[in-house]
């Protein structure tokens, strides 16, 4: 399905790189798919589930993403935009669902939650932040609000 996309951006004019590594500080990723023209970057998560099946920790992966590809890149100019595609439709008729995050206030507001996230930020405020997802069946924090009563 990257190709894919690829192919289309490819066809509108902009230059796609497939797994894109970010790297800042001690943290390191690959986003699915970057593709630029002159004025913007576009970094698109693609996944492979059906988008009826979207999670919250695929838009805190694409905030983690945007923080450390926008801080690897900080005398960029250009306007980022963030998308997560996903899959829907029968496999027969399969198609593209694409949730596009707009609105600057919006992806500013991204990017600062995937740098609270990925702990390297200069920004914290001295509130914890905590994430729900599947690890929390494992966690040991035991000042977490959200840790699972086992009994």
């Amino acid at each position: 399905m990257v190709d894919r996309i690829k192919n289309i951006f490819e066809k509108m004019g902009k230059y796609c790189e497939k797994e894109y590594k970010v790297i800042y500080g001690n943290l390191k990723g690959i986003i699915d798919l970057v593709c630029s023209d002159n004025e913007r970057d576009f970094i698109i998560e693609v996944k492979s589930t059906h988008a009826s099946h979207a999670r919250l920790q695929d838009l805190l992966q694409l905030s983690i993403y945007a923080y450390l590809y926008t801080a690897q890149k900080q005398d960029n100019e250009k306007e980022v935009e963030l998308a997560l595609m996903y899959k829907y439709g029968d496999k027969t008729k399969e198609k593209i669902f694409v949730l596009k995050i707009e609105g600057d206030d919006l992806k500013n507001r991204l990017i600062d939650l995937g740098e609270r996230l990925a702990g390297t930020g200069t920004r914290h405020s001295d509130k914890e932040l905590f994430v729900v997802s599947d690890l929390c069946n494992i966690c040991e924090n035991n000042k977490c609000p959200f840790k699972p009563i086992s009994g």
